[in-house]
């Protein structure tokens, strides 16, 4: 009898370090989980940077664009103007030219 209460109690003991080392490792990939939920979140957020910047390099291409458009329409309105200054000071108008 005591030698089946002293395989119960290696038994138990056995199972209290088994316990402890499932414990151990549950709470490490508790911390191993945290700190691929927070590479994952900083990594959103470069993907998230890296998007913002495309759309910023896209949106300041067509800004260029519309602005040598603009800056070519400035340039007709002028020459339409200069035109329209010549053509009132010599009293003939606005000519088809």
């Amino acid at each position: 009898m005591k030698d089946s209460y002293l395989t119960v109690e290696k038994e138990i003991r056995f199972l209290s370090e088994m316990i402890a080392m499932v414990i151990e490792k549950h709470d490490q990939l508790i911390e191993e989980n945290q700190e691929l939920r927070e590479m994952c979140d900083k990594q959103e957020k470069v993907e998230m940077k890296n998007d913002t910047k495309k759309t910023l390099n896209e949106i300041k291409r067509e800004n260029s664009t519309l602005k040598d458009r603009c800056e070519n329409c400035e340039v007709g309105l002028q020459d339409l103007k200069a035109k329209l200054d010549t053509n009132v000071g010599t009293g003939k108008g606005i000519s088809k030219t």
